[in-house]
């Protein structure tokens, strides 16, 4: 059982949009480089907790990312136009905390005129039930 939301990249930023989850308890205003956040940066920066784990895999204007909890197995993942990104190009096991945590999605733009479209689903562009295996 899973939950999934991709995000389609409009515009040419001049700072690399965030796209992730954060806990309820995480403080209001952004989701990277603070505490109860997990994010995945267009810069390729992969923060967990406010911990930089790596630099990878780049995105940015034109692409579809994807972000999603496999709920049973405590699991986020990232897509980028419809292909998860493995925990091998992430560099970690991307795991949040224990069962009861509330997580929101969540988008950080940085500069006016950046703009991200969200799609909750049903109808995504990529189809994701293959991404919780």
């Amino acid at each position: 059982m899973g939950f999934h939301f991709a995000n389609r990249l409009f515009a040419l930023f001049r700072h690399a949009p965030i796209i992730g989850f954060a806990e309820k308890k995480a403080p209001f205003g952004a989701v990277v480089q603070r505490p109860f956040t997990y994010a995945y940066e267009g810069d390729g920066f992969l923060w967990i907790g406010g911990e930089l784990r790596r630099e990878k895999t780049k995105f940015g204007r034109g692409d579809v990312i994807g972000c999603g909890v496999d709920l049973n197995g405590h699991e986020m993942i990232f897509t980028k136009n419809g292909r998860r990104l493995s925990s091998s190009a992430l560099g970690i096991h991307f795991r949040y905390p224990a069962s009861g945590v509330i997580l929101f999605p969540c988008v950080s733009l940085f500069s006016a005129g950046d703009l991200v479209e969200a799609n909750f689903g049903p109808n995504f562009k990529f189809d994701p039930s293959h991404l919780f295996c």
